[in-house]
């Protein structure tokens, strides 16, 4: 199971219920409004009982001067208090190159987190709870990433200095952004440099994600065209392996 699955799969969800912030308008908040942004983010999230959206994904490494970009479909689902998520990526594109037809999934249940590969046909299951005691992706996700909207905002202000900005490259489509600066003593100090959310004020939901490692890379996440609680069927989060695979790599906890 590759170190990517747990981090940067995660990374797509738990801030994908980022939803009404500010009140009326975001326009309406300044820099000293951070925790009431946050408390609302809180309050929001917690009535959030399923997402999908269109997903673009890429990765760049600018000491390389390479990028790559996955385009697909994010679903989260919010049932019996258990979370569920799924990402169906369907093409491909390495730098300039045209993109090419892909097809992989990420599929966590709350008990196994599955890695579907279309093009190597090959599948990797990774066991994240017990069959007795599901886990929330959430909870996976806070051991690697800040939880925006699910954190406790003290948490989060002992870990990150804070602020409100105005992406100027973006101010014809009103997007705001919260930047989040790591502390030196912060959990994440030896992974991220900042965290930065983008959000839609004319939507007032998250438009996009980007996260700076230590080592330089960007990871960035765009959301498109959100869906807010509409009905997504169980069997989406079910995971199914082609019979045509060889068996899957299987990791299990420990009895």
């Amino acid at each position: 199971m590759t170190y990517g699955i747990t981090r940067y799969t995660f990374l797509t969800v738990f801030l994908a219920g980022l939803f009404s912030l500010c009140g009326p308008a975001l326009s309406e908040c300044r820099d000293t409004d951070i925790e009431q942004i946050l408390e609302k983010l809180n309050e929001s999230t917690a009535e959030v009982e399923s997402y999908a959206s269109q997903i673009k994904y890429v990765y760049r490494q600018p000491i390389l001067d390479s990028q790559t970009l996955r385009q697909g479909k994010l679903y989260f689902i919010n049932v019996d208090d258990k979370t569920k998520l799924r990402i169906d990526f369907d093409t491909l594109q390495q730098d300039d190159s045209d993109p090419q037809p892909y097809r992989e999934n990420y599929i966590f249940d709350g008990v196994w987190l599955a890695q579907i590969d279309y093009r190597m046909e090959s599948a990797r299951l990774r066991q994240m709870a017990h069959e007795d005691e599901p886990a929330s992706a959430f909870e996976l996700a806070r051991q690697n990433f800040p939880i925006i909207g699910f954190d406790e905002i003290d948490q989060l202000k002992e870990q990150f200095d804070i602020s409100l900005l105005k992406d100027d490259a973006d101010s014809e489509n009103d997007v705001f952004t919260l930047h989040l600066a790591v502390k030196a003593d912060s959990q994440y100090a030896d992974d991220y440099q900042w965290v930065r959310v983008g959000i839609d004020q004319r939507l007032f939901l998250p438009a996009k994600i980007v996260a700076e490692t230590t080592e330089g890379d960007i990871y960035q996440f765009d959301f498109i065209e959100p869906e807010i609680n509409t009905e997504l069927e169980k069997e989406l989060f079910e995971i199914e392996i082609p019979d045509s695979f060889p068996e899957p790599d299987i990791t299990a906890l420990p009895d």
